[in-house]
């Protein structure tokens, strides 16, 4: 698909936003409605405190064309909505409005949803044409229940499901990822047959009790023909669901499953309603959570990501929430979070009836055997009360997330080993070119060694003395791990003099730099994608320092509770390396809660080069992006903010692996209960519901 994208991308984020047109579309009859001009007004609100809009490249909004509304919707439902524009009958409005489930039209309210759709249009070109980099749609009327012919829910066109359209005939493949709140069943029933699009919800759903109460946001609607198996439903049986269990969806189900479908853009449809102290919803998802979530579809599609605000309803976390999606986009670390449980005993079931359903379409939920699946409404505005301890509970929240970065991107550590060309084998010259085209923002830098040295600092000036000017530079100790510049770069790193670093040692000492870490932080993380095993090299660490993983083997795993043996005969590609990512590190890694993590990467050939950009990608999601990466300078991209490379559709994980991920999966869970119970599902896939067995609205 590399043909069907421009040679040059931007690197910046693109903005779309509407004062106007958009903060006039209201109810008249209710002052209280939810869906209300002060939503997007408090996201802006937000965004500007944090500097974040003048970060980002603004794109002017525009109507949809009809052309463009009749790729999905029906001329009839176009002339319904129009006529309603510049209409002052109040009375005729409400009337009309009744006729539909959850919708209230306003004279503005025809042109604002033209608005709405026409700018997700805009986004999504510019984000496929290369103009920005990724980009967040900050918009209302939301979109992803308005059917082909149907207003519903607040919704009145369909701004993701036309974006999806219009890419997918531009002959791209597309993921959509719906986690509002409430199942998008007007975007499902889009693309329910279509193998171009992977559609993707996780939404409450309480056995159909909750809205829009519909049996096809069940776990058993995957898709029908062409689309079977493309449609994922992960429907919540209860409410109060935190960051673990929807991390949990992501790492267990979304990611695998994105990564062999390999899109060539994603499309959010971000609804803020499953947020803390949302009535709607009530659920208990962070606002830091929502930056986690974002970060980690950033390396899909090389980068190419539009968020599309959807729903949303408790202004202050949907303010913060959305604010913080934006400045993932913006390549800053998503914030820590604590250590987070095991996800919920209803969340658990859930995700193995998802299995159950989708095992036959997806090479990498082979990784489960066989389990039987359990068989298997209304707005809510909560009370003062509730409202008042939400917003106590928010403010708190807010408070205690640290969103503070580091002044200098990257610190990079000067090395004494000799090397024949240091160019060749520390940092190849071609990455260097393709590091530095596009590298916009102030304070990313990094130092080239090489005789004499090169010192970079990436920043919007042409000029060359600009260029050397502000690198931080570490290194040049007595000791081997000192000489270096380990140690100062780790010292960097947790100082917040720097967000991450990066040393071109070829052989380094493993042990001394993770003891020299664990004398300045708690909870350490080292992954050791090497082949020989760190604790081999210069003695045990100590047993309390935390968790250690080698990369060469599911099994090898080191962890204060139990060492085992590595695996050597089994061999781990790209797609045994993305089960191990996502079943077991990434899922070990949020319950740790690490403050640093070292990353001993060592060098790679050029076509293992991505795989080494997405681990990266990955791991900078933790410890408020405090990584340390050793060796390879393929990990180079993701530590400058660069989206990782998009890598081929992974096939399943070769049976040895998946033999070896599952006993060390079962092993590990007695200390570790965040990983997956490995229970059984069905030998076979139900199948998937037609379009024709929709059940109507309630």
């Amino acid at each position: 698909m590399d043909d069907l994208f421009p040679a040059v991308r931007s690197v910046a984020t693109g903005l779309l936003y509407d004062e106007e047109l958009m903060l006039q579309h209201r109810c008249l009859w209710d002052p209280e409605f939810e869906e209300c001009p002060e939503r997007l007004r408090s996201v802006l609100e937000r965004c500007r405190e944090l500097g974040l809009t003048e970060r980002c490249e603004r794109l002017p909004c525009r109507p949809a064309t009809e052309a463009e509304l009749l790729m999905f919707h029906t001329q009839s439902h176009l002339s319904t909505a129009a006529g309603t524009s510049g209409c002052r009958d109040v009375e005729a409005l409400q009337q009309l409005s009744s006729k539909y489930d959850t919708v209230f039209f306003h004279p503005s309210t025809y042109k604002a949803a033209l608005l709405s759709a026409g700018s997700t249009l805009s986004l999504v070109d510019a984000v496929i044409d290369g103009t920005v980099r990724n980009g967040m749609a900050i918009i209302r009327p939301p979109g992803h229940h308005a059917g082909p012919s149907e207003f519903n829910g607040y919704c009145y066109f369909n701004n993701v499901a036309l974006a999806a359209l219009r890419a997918a005939q531009r002959r791209l493949k597309v993921l959509i990822v719906d986690w509002d709140v409430h199942h998008g069943q007007g975007t499902q029933r889009a693309f329910y047959d279509d193998d171009r699009v992977m559609y993707f919800s996780v939404h409450r759903y309480e056995h159909g009790e909750f809205w829009p109460g519909l049996r096809e946001g069940e776990y058993d609607c995957v898709g029908d023909g062409p689309g079977l198996g493309l449609n994922w439903n992960v429907p919540l049986n209860g409410t109060g669901m935190e960051d673990q269990d929807y991390l949990a969806i992501w790492h267990r189900l979304l990611l695998p499953a994105a990564y062999e479908f390999a899109p060539d853009v994603v499309l959010v449809s971000a609804g803020y309603d499953a947020a803390l102290g949302c009535p709607q919803g009530e659920m208990r998802v962070s606002p830091a959570c929502f930056a986690h979530l974002t970060h980690s579809l950033m390396s899909l599609a090389s980068g190419r990501l539009a968020v599309v605000l959807e729903g949303g309803y408790c202004l202050s976390s949907l303010a913060e929430s959305a604010a913080l999606t934006l400045r993932a986009l913006l390549g800053d670390p998503p914030p820590p979070l604590p250590a987070l449980p095991p996800p919920c005993d209803s969340v658990e079931e859930t995700i193995l009836n998802v299995v159950s359903s989708q095992r036959r379409s997806w090479g990498f939920l082979t990784l489960y055997d066989t389990y039987h699946p359990a068989p298997g409404r209304g707005w809510r505005r909560g009370s003062e009360e509730e409202k008042e301890r939400y917003r106590r509970e928010l403010d708190q929240l807010r408070e205690d997330t640290d969103l503070t970065v580091a002044p200098c991107r990257l610190v990079v550590a000067k090395t004494h080993h000799h090397h024949p060309n240091p160019m060749n084998g520390v940092i190849r010259s071609e990455s260097v070119a393709a590091l530095m085209q596009g590298c916009l923002e102030d304070g990313t830098v990094y130092n080239i060694p090489s005789n004499p040295p090169l010192l970079y600092r990436v920043i919007r000036s042409e000029s060359v003395a600009a260029l050397m000017q502000g690198c931080l530079e570490v290194g040049g100790g007595a000791d081997a791990c000192q000489e270096d510049g380990i140690t100062e770069a780790i010292d960097a790193v947790l100082e917040d003099r720097a967000v991450a670093g990066f040393c071109a040692c070829i052989e380094p000492d493993g042990p001394a730099a993770a003891r020299h870490a664990l004398s300045r932080c708690q909870r350490l993380l080292v992954v050791d994608w090497r082949d020989s095993p760190l604790c081999g090299q210069s003695g045990k660490v100590a047993p309390d320092w935390g968790l250690m993983l080698s990369w060469a083997g599911a099994d090898r795993i080191r962890t204060p509770l139990m060492l085992e043996s590595p695996s050597p005969d089994v061999s781990w590609e790209s797609g045994e390396a993305v089960a191990l990512l996502t079943q077991l590190l990434l899922p070990l890694a949020y319950q740790l809660c690490p403050q640093l993590v070292l990353l001993l990467a060592p060098a790679v050939p050029p076509e293992s080069a991505a795989l080494a950009e997405h681990v990266t990608h990955h791991l900078r999601a933790l410890a408020g992006g405090r990584l340390v990466v050793v060796g390879s300078d393929a990990c180079l991209p993701p530590l400058l903010g660069r989206p990782p490379r998009p890598l081929p559709p992974l096939g399943a994980p070769s049976l040895a692996a998946l033999a070896n991920l599952r006993r060390a999966l079962r092993r590990q869970r007695q200390h570790w209960p965040a990983l997956a119970e490995m229970k059984r599902v069905p030998e076979t896939a139900l199948e998937g519901r037609k379009p024709s067995t929709y059940e109507p609205f309630h």
